[in-house]
């Protein structure tokens, strides 16, 4: 995995899943116990200084600058749902059974 962890990152799931910046961005998903790397999914961070979040069963992040959130599910490590937002929107936040942006 080529490039640093960039962003937040979220710890659900049995693991952390960080967002990586550089050469190579993506998201890697690294597993609590062992702190071993199963995973670098070939999405990127829209921003460094966006977020990453969960809900009860799906990782959400804004993964480019027109908008486009993905909903990954954490069982197949596959993006499930795209939902395109406003440019600019960055930011998703879990809370009260819904996703904020």
């Amino acid at each position: 995995m080529a490039g640093k962890p960039c962003s937040n990152l979220a710890a659900v799931f049995g693991s952390f899943w960080v967002p990586v910046c550089g050469d190579t961005p993506g998201l890697a998903r690294i597993y609590l116990v062992s702190a071993q790397i199963s995973t670098v999914l070939p999405l990127a961070p829209a921003e460094s200084e966006g977020r990453i979040t969960a809900s009860p069963d799906s990782v959400w992040m804004v993964t480019d600058q027109m908008g486009t959130l993905v909903r990954i599910d954490p069982a197949t490590n596959t993006v499930r749902q795209k939902i395109q937002l406003p440019a600019g929107s960055y930011n998703p936040l879990f809370a009260d059974g819904l996703i904020w942006v």
